[in-house]
């Protein structure tokens, strides 16, 4: 079979995906689309996002470019790759589905995996590309006088195609939102953690066989050169497997800190801006905290627990073996008892030390963000009011917590020793026991003690974090709202571009549209009808607090309606799609709910275009900016559009930040752009310039101002 006969036709990619996923391990909940219509990468990957999107995985466009051809292909999979193919022919994608031994697998129309070398998938890919580039090649060739080599014509296609990028390329993955079981297997956790596990018990194996072979041979008067070789050596073969482990635990701990840092990303993306828009920076910052906190503990006091449930059951065993076992075991296990019961103390305590921390940060956070304001309206000697208070309940948590602490950690641990020592006092004083049993015996004790301390230390860590993942929580569930994904090929049959669709609806339409914020009695938006059409031009002017944001907020997509409906080309926001619907209408919010990231200026304005951006993304960007007069500013930038700028970086004054905002979402592009008050910060020669600019490149514009 050629790599031809395993590629799909783009009619059929529908059943390719379904097969792609149930060979990569996940579940769908639905691929019933129909095929993608209109040619092009742009729609075909738009429906590939949105059928993946309603199947709950996801599809993420990647760029690859020819040089990196041959490593894309042994790493990307599970993967779609759409086939550069001449003009006019059908359109055709690769499904990977794997990589071994220098040979990529793809999953065939058939069903079956099908292993190909790297180089063959690569010539597949690039053919038309190199066809068209071969006549200029072999013409180079021919002047030079060089012999046509493979080697030689590789090198050529290599110079002049290596940047260029495929047209079209996903990788198929679990959405953050997934369930944890589900990226747990997928990420082949357990057995990974079983792994790890069975490698410390050979470590602890080899470590008790080593002292049995040294301590037998000492207690019985036979110690010999051979016994002391094999108790070196035990020691030494120990070595590699702890090594092992450590890289073991290294690498679980990177990919579940991961999928942990994705989760909450997603999360906090998907936030209400209602459920926000009362807290404070403060209580923004203790939540990155917090979640810092929980990655760290997760797996640390995974792993401790782990070793810990391992070395108790060692220790156990060991104590079974000795003199004391009648009297020791039920000691071991009374000690277990009381580390989580003082585990469940230090649980208690450490929340409510936490809730004094965090409150103080917020506190103390808030006022520096509103110092100048407290200097402008308060009284002096009122500035810290509440500030002793917070402090004297943050110093009363800390000091119980650091008592039981200081028990669980120190005391328990310690105080094992001499019960375990008064375990064995029985047996001793009777003088039933050999010293060979007696070493055993305290040997047992001492590894009990060790596993105790182990132990300690893990529920130490559990309890705090257990606080530290209440504080995270929301942003772990709010990861699971479900967003409109949009139906699959909508936007090829949608109203775009002069479709017919749009000859039959308006570009976007409101019919009593209604938002009421929970907890409000009165409607921020009430009844409102509106009606665009392709090209318009629009004013929206009215009084502060009259609504006009909480409008915007609906049409951009970023909150529903309570009441009414909304079309955009005669289609809603559910068969949009979330994605579909803010791709197609985009907008500046005002300053204060907009923002300059701390990274580059190019990062910022192209923050709705692919990343890394190309130089026609870079090219375009510059042109924006030099329309509506930010030219001289990135000229007087060291970098450029390279510079970094934010609060970090170079600084932007008021009306250069609302010339970066306006240019952000001209560079998104759009049906619809909608405009905030965007130009109150410019002055009337500034303003003629980026109106002119806005009027250019805009299809149609809704401009939000005052009276």
């Amino acid at each position: 079979m050629s790599v031809h006969d395993a590629s799909w036709p783009a009619a059929r990619l529908n059943d390719g995906l379904l097969l792609l996923a149930q060979d990569a391990g996940m579940e769908a909940r639905d691929f019933a689309a129909a095929p993608p219509e209109g040619d092009g990468p742009a729609a075909l990957g738009e429906w590939v996002e949105t059928t993946l999107a309603r199947a709950g995985l996801e599809g993420e466009a990647v760029r690859c470019t020819y040089g990196a051809t041959n490593a894309f292909l042994r790493r990307a999979a599970p993967a779609v790759v759409r086939v550069e193919t001449p003009p006019g022919a059908a359109e055709r994608v690769l499904l990977l589905a794997g990589a071994r031994g220098g040979r990529v697998i793809l999953l065939g129309p058939d069903g079956a995996r099908h292993a190909f070398g790297v180089e063959e998938v690569r010539g597949y890919l690039w053919s038309a590309a190199e066809e068209a580039l071969a006549p200029v090649v072999d013409r180079m060739l021919a002047d030079a006088e060089a012999r046509l080599s493979p080697r030689v014509r590789a090198r050529l296609l290599r110079e002049h195609l290596g940047g260029r990028a495929l047209s079209g390329a996903w990788l198929l993955r679990l959405p953050p939102a997934a369930a944890p079981w589900m990226q747990a297997r997928r990420a082949r956790l357990a057995s990974r953690l079983a792994a790890i596990a069975l490698t410390h018990v050979a470590v602890w194996g080899l470590f008790v066989a080593a002292w049995v072979a040294i301590g037998r041979g000492a207690l019985e008067g036979t110690l010999e050169a051979g016994w002391l070789a094999a108790w070196a050596l035990l020691l030494l073969t120990g070595i590699p497997f702890r090594l092992l482990e450590s890289w073991m635990q290294g690498t679980f701990a990177l990919d579940v800190g991961a999928l942990v840092k994705r989760r909450l990303l997603a999360g906090s993306l998907k936030l209400d801006a209602e459920e926000t828009r009362h807290q404070g920076v403060g209580q923004f910052l203790g939540r990155v905290l917090e979640s810092e906190t929980v990655e760290t503990l997760a797996l640390g006091s995974g792993f401790l627990a782990t070793t810990a449930a391992i070395e108790l059951a060692i220790a156990a065993w060991v104590l079974a073996q000795g003199p004391g076992a009648t009297l020791g075991l039920p000691l071991l296990a009374l000690w277990i008892g009381l580390a989580l019961l003082l585990g469940a103390a230090a649980f208690l305590r450490s929340r409510a030390w936490t809730r004094a921390r965090l409150a103080m940060t917020h506190d103390l956070v808030e006022r520096m963000v509103g110092h100048r304001t407290r200097q402008a309206q308060a009284a002096p000697e009122s500035w810290h009011e509440g500030e002793d208070e917070l402090l004297a309940s943050y110093l009363e948590a800390s000091a119980r917590l650091d008592r039981t602490s200081a028990l669980l950690s120190v005391g328990l641990p310690g105080a094992w020793l001499a019960v375990g020592m008064a375990g064995l006092a029985p047996a001793f004083l009777a003088g039933e026991t050999s010293p060979l049993g007696l070493a055993v015996g305290l040997g047992g004790v001492l590894l009990a003690q060790q596993a105790v301390a182990r132990l300690t230390g893990a529920v130490a860590q559990l309890a705090s974090l257990r606080v530290a993942w209440e504080q995270i929580r929301p942003l772990y569930r709010a990861a699971a709202r479900a967003e409109p994904a949009g139906v699959p090929g909508c936007a090829a049959s949608g109203a775009e571009d002069g479709n017919e669709g749009e000859e039959r609806a308006p570009l976007l339409e409101a019919r009593g549209l209604g938002l009421r914020y929970s907890g409000r009695s009165h409607a921020a938006v009430d009844g409102c009808d509106l009606s665009l059409e392709r090209g318009d031009r629009a004013l929206l002017v009215g009084p502060s607090g009259g609504g006009k944001s909480s409008l915007i907020a609906l049409l951009l997509g970023l909150r529903a309606p309570t009441r009414g409906s909304l079309l955009l080309h005669g289609l809603d926001r559910a068969t949009w799609g979330a994605e579909g619907w803010r791709r197609r209408i985009s907008g500046a919010p005002q300053a204060h709910e907009n923002h300059v990231f701390a990274g580059t200026m190019a990062f910022n304005l192209l923050l709705a275009r692919g990343w890394p951006p190309t130089p026609d993304d870079l090219a375009e960007a510059r042109v924006v900016c030099d329309r509506l007069g930010l030219g001289p500013l990135i000229d007087r930038m060291p970098a450029g559009l390279q510079q970094v700028v934010g609060e970090t970086g170079w600084q932007l004054s008021h009306g250069e930040r609302s010339r970066l905002f306006i240019a952000r979402a001209l560079l998104q592009g759009g049906d619809l752009q909608i405009f905030d008050e965007s130009f109150a910060a410019l002055d009337p020669g500034t303003l003629r310039g980026v109106l002119g600019c806005v009027i250019e490149r805009a299809r149609t514009i809704l401009v939000v101002a005052h009276p």
